[in-house]
C-alpha cells in the first residue's frame, strides 16, 4: 500500500514498520468473488485507483 502511494502521489511516503498494538488484526483478505455472490456487489477500481481518490 505504501508503494502504491507513493508511486500514483509521485511522493515519497515515510514510514516505520513496528510491532503490531494490542488489538490490531494480524492479516486480513478480501474474496470480492463471496460479496458479489452473496449481495451482486462488483469491484470497480484498483488498489492504484483508490489509493490515487484518496
Amino acid at each position: 500500500m505504501v508503494d502504491t502511494f507513493a508511486k500514483v502521489s509521485g511522493q515519497t511516503v515515510p514510514y516505520k514498520v513496528v510491532a503490531r498494538r494490542l488489538g490490531d488484526v494480524a492479516q486480513c483478505h478480501v474474496y470480492t468473488r463471496l460479496a458479489h455472490d452473496l449481495i451482486s456487489w462488483d469491484v470497480k477500481r484498483n488498489i492504484a485507483q483508490m489509493c490515487a481518490g484518496a
